[in-house]
């Protein structure tokens, strides 16, 4: 596998190679994909800084994740929304990407904030070896259900504070 590249954050000149990212990674939905981003991207509870990036040595974009705050019961999580991989490059560690933007943002923001966890709706054999649980083991649910994905949740306090409670979405996310 290459190494994996720094992170950092998104810049408006990446925008259309993040949207080739989406539509390689998502072919069935891209476009809807891409919309969901921008709307993710333009929501009230967006922090530009939120938005991540692992640029190659050229500083094109190869990785991007998205977290956008959202409510947990009475407290806050991030939902991490969407990802994206150069799907061309067979050569990229997309879990220790996840792994590493996920630290990016809990190291630089989610502290600061009171974030009590990473949500993401995906495959739980590619989530757990990186502390994701199924929500459902921490009694935390979502109104919105994705086919083919499971709610998947990560605790940034250590255990320190229960997860429990529902997911409250921006209302374009259904």
């Amino acid at each position: 596998m290459a190494p994996r590249p720094e992170l950092r954050t998104e810049k408006d000149a990446d925008r259309s190679r993040v949207a080739t990212l989406l539509a390689r990674t998502y072919p069935e939905d891209g476009a809807a994909v891409i919309e969901r981003a921008a709307k993710l991207r333009a929501h009230t509870s967006a922090r530009k800084e939120f938005a991540i990036i692992g640029p190659d040595d050229d500083d094109i974009a190869l990785f991007f994740a998205l977290f956008t705050p959202v409510e947990l019961g009475k407290n806050h999580a991030l939902l991490m929304a969407p990802v994206a991989v150069d799907t061309y490059r067979d050569d990229l560690d997309v879990p220790g990407f996840i792994s590493a933007a996920i630290t990016h943002v809990q190291k630089r923001f989610a502290a600061d904030d009171n974030f009590l966890a990473v949500v993401v709706h995906g495959a739980l054999e590619l989530y757990e070896p990186l502390g994701f649980v199924p929500a459902y083991t921490v009694e935390v649910d979502s109104k919105v259900k994705f086919p083919g994905s499971a709610l998947l949740v990560k605790d940034l306090t250590g255990g320190k504070q229960p997860l429990k409670g529902q997911l409250k979405y921006p209302p374009f996310l259904k």
